[in-house]
């Protein structure tokens, strides 16, 4: 049988319109009848994420994984694999990825390795682009939204991709506007938070060199800090992060522990830590945003 030109050109697109159907048809089914996670977008260079009218997202413990999760499966660039999901806090991650499709009842999703590495594994689950009205995501930095995205999973690990969230919001939803408002807040709170903790490093210097210069003059760390007021220091500083005092012990006559409040783990390395910090006992060096320095004389 042939067929005019006009007559294959409308065919084609006809067999397009159908295939688009097709896949909004079932896209529609997996989100109304699949079960909704949230997964956390990974840190990204905002130059690499934009891709004309669509991001490119990649997400964390799900997008790179460790080989370990993998156990004794031989895998390679292009397998066809289903990871299995667990729970953590809010969010869901990978437990582990195997080969077989997993019992009835796991949560999992069907996914592809495409790369890999020495101690990790690429994977994608066609959930990675997040399309935009074009032009609209341009400036817009990903690293400092604490983004996520909310994915229907179906019971055959079908994955839909259903909402981009910034700022606790949903991206579709918020105006350029908003969103350079809200950029500019962070921004202004991240600049606020260095320069507290830089302002921490600071006292915490001070503060050494003041119990240092007590030591050579009395051959002892003070009980407290008071004691460095006034020969040493006019004043003891108050942490800029709280307003309350550093926190500061010496329980030996050759030791002392002094610990700050910071809000980012980063700066904390310009600190000293004492051998008997320890951040599992000692509250003034513990998990929470408490870091320590601290000296112990001969």
């Amino acid at each position: 049988m042939n067929f005019s030109k006009n007559t294959k050109f409308i065919m084609a697109i006809v067999l397009q319109l159908f295939i688009v159907a097709a896949i909004i048809v079932f896209k529609a089914s997996v989100i109304a009848g699949g079960t909704t996670v949230l997964f956390k977008v990974e840190p990204v260079d905002p130059r690499d994420i934009f891709r004309g009218d669509y991001m490119i997202l990649s997400y964390e413990d799900v997008s790179r994984l460790d080989r370990e999760l993998f156990k004794s499966e031989k895998i390679k660039r292009g397998d066809n694999v289903y990871a299995e999901l667990k729970q953590n806090g809010r969010f869901w991650e990978v437990a582990r990825v195997i080969s077989r499709k997993p019992d009835k009842g796991t949560l999992f999703m069907k996914g592809s390795i495409s790369g890999s590495r020495s101690k990790s594994v690429l994977m994608t689950y066609q959930i990675e682009n997040y399309f935009i009205p074009e032009g609209s995501g341009q400036n817009i930095n990903l690293r400092d939204s604490n983004p996520y995205v909310e994915v229907a999973i179906d019971k055959e690990g079908n994955a839909v991709l259903k909402k981009l969230y910034i700022y606790d919001e949903p991206f579709e939803s918020m105006s350029r506007e908003e969103i350079k408002n809200l950029q500019e807040e962070t921004i202004n709170q991240t600049k606020k938070q260095s320069s507290a903790d830089a302002r921490s490093l600071a006292d915490i210097k001070q503060i050494q060199l003041g119990l240092e210069i007590y030591f050579d003059g009395n051959k002892k760390y003070p009980m407290t800090l008071e004691e460095l007021v006034p020969n040493i220091m006019k004043e003891i500083p108050k942490s800029p992060v709280n307003g309350s005092d550093y926190d500061y012990c010496s329980d030996k006559i050759k030791s002392y522990v002094l610990g700050a409040m910071m809000f980012n783990r980063i700066g904390a390395n310009e600190l000293i830590e004492s051998s008997n910090c320890d951040p599992n006992k000692d509250t003034i060096c513990g998990q929470n945003g408490y870091f320590c320095a601290g000296q112990t004389r001969q």
